[in-house]
């Protein structure tokens, strides 16, 4: 009789290990599939061009500092509506070498991520190259100053520089033009 008992433990402590050792494989399975779905998931939504509204889309204005981080464009993105995942444009702005000028943009919330680094990649340089050429002022004080100067121009008559916005006035001489 104890070597029957003793047969019967032992055969059924090799079942319930058994049966620990498939739990655990399937828990392990389990485990790895969530991970592996989550990971996907991230991954899509960081990459993902998906825009926050249908075109046409509504505007919405940014100002992007001097010395700003991405993250703190990613936050003024977010809150302007524009994005959804600040993770996302982090990661694209730095996966498409996007260097941010300072200035005020208008942005359209049928924009991608990827449309709206481009933009603004393309309106930095715009920007830039305006301030370059000095067809475009970078204070306060000195649009003041080009807005005197500008009415004085006019009351002599001269054919002067003259920015309105962001362009030259059409019909008027421009200054590094080339």
């Amino acid at each position: 009789m104890m070597g029957r008992r003793k047969a019967v433990r032992t055969v059924s402590s090799a079942i319930i290990g058994a049966a620990w050792r498939v739990i655990l494989f399937m828990l392990v399975i389990y485990f790895l599939q969530i991970g592996a779905l989550m990971a996907y998931r991230y991954g899509h939504g960081l990459l993902y061009q998906h825009a926050m509204e249908e075109p046409p889309g509504t505007e919405a204005s940014i100002e992007i500092l001097k010395g700003e981080s991405r993250r703190a464009i990613a936050e003024k993105l977010e809150k302007a509506g524009l994005i959804d995942n600040q993770d996302a444009f982090l990661f694209q702005s730095r996966l498409y070498k996007a260097e941010f000028v300072p200035g005020s943009y208008t942005l359209n919330r049928s924009m991608s991520i990827k449309e709206l680094i481009d933009y603004l990649k393309e309106e930095g340089r715009k920007l830039t190259e305006l301030r370059e050429r000095k067809l475009l002022t970078n204070d306060a004080e000195s649009e003041g100053a080009s807005q005197d100067s500008r009415d004085s121009q006019e009351a002599a008559g001269d054919e002067a520089d003259v920015t309105i916005g962001d362009s030259p006035v059409e019909g008027e001489s421009s200054r590094g033009a080339g």
